[in-house]
């Protein structure tokens, strides 16, 4: 099976499981939900993305991973800015 990971990461929290792409179902043994200090500093935003995508890929094999991420609009994606 192919390792594949959907994220949502909204405001203030960044969701996220791995997805059977044969039967198109989140693995709900996989699900990670956490919240997301959104007016933290970015390094903070980003220790708590990198913290839950760690918990939902620890047993995969990582040269073989598909993630699809989902974030909020409008955003301004050049410069780094939800707007």
């Amino acid at each position: 099976m192919q390792n594949i990971v959907g994220i949502d990461i909204g405001g203030s929290h960044i969701t996220m499981a791995q997805v059977d792409p044969e039967k198109r179902e989140i693995i709900s043994s996989t699900y990670v939900r956490e919240h997301v200090d959104s007016f933290g500093a970015r390094e903070t935003i980003f220790s708590s993305w990198i913290s839950a995508i760690e918990k939902v890929i620890h047993n995969l094999v990582r040269n073989e991973l598909l993630i699809g991420i989902a974030m909020p609009g409008p955003f301004d994606y050049e410069n780094g800015i939800s707007l």
